[in-house]
C-alpha cells in the first residue's frame, strides 16, 4: 500500500508543477531581473539610446504619416514574434526586437514574419544576447553558455532563455536587401550578466 501512496503523492505534485508552474516561473523570472538589473539599468538606457538613434530619422510609407513626421513602429515580444498573422503585409515602418531571439521557438520564421509586415525600405532594428565570439579570449564563458544550455538549466531558471544563439546568419540570409550589424560587449557588470555580454547589433532594411 505504501508504493501506491507513493505514485499517488509524485502524480499529484507532477500534476501541481505542470499546471502552476509556468506561471510561477515567469513571476520569478521577472521578479529576478527587476532585481538584479537595478543597477544596471543606467548603462542598459544609454546603450539602448545608441542602437535606436537612427529611429527619429526614420521615414515613413504612410503619406499621412509623413505630413505628421511620425512613424509605425512595431516593437515585438517572445509571445508574439512568430506569429504576427493579425499584422497586415507591408504595413509596418521600424520592427524592434531587443533580447527576443534567445527564446522564440523558430528564429526563421520570425523573421520572415518581419519581413512580411515591413513595409518596402522598413527597417527592423534589433539589439540581442549572442553566445561567445571571441573564443580564443573567453573560451572559459563559452563553455558555460555550452553546458547551461545543453543541459537545460539556463532555460529552466530564466523562462526558455538560451545562451548559444548568434542570429547574425540568419539575418543575412532571411531576404533583407541591406544588413548592418555589429557583435560587440554591453557593459554589464553583475557577475550573472557575465554570460550575456556577449551582443549582436544593427539594422536591417527590406
Amino acid at each position: 500500500m505504501s508504493w501506491l501512496v507513493t505514485v499517488v503523492c509524485a502524480v499529484v505534485v507532477i500534476w501541481i508543477l505542470k499546471k502552476y508552474w509556468s506561471d510561477l516561473r515567469k513571476r520569478y523570472f521577472a521578479a529576478l531581473m527587476n532585481y538584479l538589473s537595478q543597477d544596471e539599468d543606467a548603462k542598459m538606457l544609454e546603450m539602448k539610446k545608441e542602437v535606436f538613434a537612427t529611429l527619429g530619422s526614420e521615414v515613413s510609407h504612410d503619406p499621412q504619416l509623413r505630413k505628421e513626421n511620425a512613424i509605425k513602429i512595431l516593437e515585438i515580444g517572445v509571445g508574439t514574434a512568430e506569429n504576427m498573422d493579425m499584422v497586415p503585409d507591408s504595413s509596418i515602418d521600424v520592427v524592434v526586437t531587443t533580447h527576443v531571439f534567445c527564446s522564440v521557438h523558430n528564429t526563421k520564421k520570425m523573421l520572415q514574419q518581419i519581413l512580411r509586415v515591413l513595409a518596402p525600405g522598413g527597417k527592423f532594428y534589433f539589439y540581442e544576447h549572442i553566445k561567445e565570439f571571441d573564443t580564443e579570449r573567453h573560451s572559459t564563458r563559452q563553455k558555460i553558455q555550452d553546458f547551461l544550455t545543453t543541459t537545460g538549466i539556463w532555460q529552466f531558471l530564466f523562462d526558455g532563455c538560451e545562451l548559444t544563439r548568434d542570429m547574425l546568419e540568419d539575418i543575412q540570409e532571411a531576404g533583407f536587401t541591406k544588413v548592418q550589424a555589429l557583435r560587440f560587449y554591453c557593459p554589464m557588470e553583475h557577475f550573472i550578466f557575465q554570460l550575456v555580454k556577449p551582443s549582436l547589433k544593427g539594422v536591417a532594411q527590406k
